[in-house]
């Protein structure tokens, strides 16, 4: 007896195997991640490219994440410094008493330097999520600031 394909399946797994993307003006184009329901790109993060990963709202959809997205990457000039200034209060003083043992000691500046923007993650909320690898400093941990789409800071911590 020969092998037979239900064709309606067939052609549904067909559709599930393209890519979805979406184009926008500020973010590139983004990619959806079947696996985790995240749409991915990356985006320039001052003289750096990060990845960014936006989480779809209830419904499906991401436009209110993209949005979000779209107005942190265009005032990123305006974050920067804020999320510095919230990394060396809170991130600083942890490194010097704790985590700096037999390390180079370093100034608030060149502590900052060491710490790289890895990804952007936003949700339909308006909570954005900056990581930032540590080169180290913590021991491999990376560096997690959690914000609101309006600027403020709501944590900073390691992960």
């Amino acid at each position: 007896m020969g092998k037979v394909e239900d064709e309606p399946l067939v052609a549904a797994r067909h559709v599930l195997a393209q890519p979805v993307t979406r184009k926008d003006s500020r973010l590139g184009t983004l990619k959806l991640d079947r696996s985790t329901g995240e749409l991915n790109g990356s985006v320039k993060w001052g003289t750096r490219r990060v990845r960014l990963s936006l989480e779809a709202d209830d419904r499906g959809g991401y436009e209110a994440a993209q949005l979000v997205a779209g107005k942190v990457v265009e005032d990123q000039v305006a974050w920067r410094p804020r999320l510095a200034e919230a990394i060396v209060a809170k991130m600083y003083p942890l490194w010097q008493e704790v985590w700096r043992e037999a390390q180079k000691n370093l100034s608030e500046k060149q502590f900052l330097a060491k710490l790289k923007p890895n990804s952007i993650s936003v949700d339909a909320g308006g909570v954005v999520e900056f990581w930032f690898d540590d080169s180290d400093l913590f021991a491999g941990h990376a560096i997690l600031v959690r914000a609101m789409s309006g600027g403020q800071i709501e944590s900073v911590e390691l992960a």
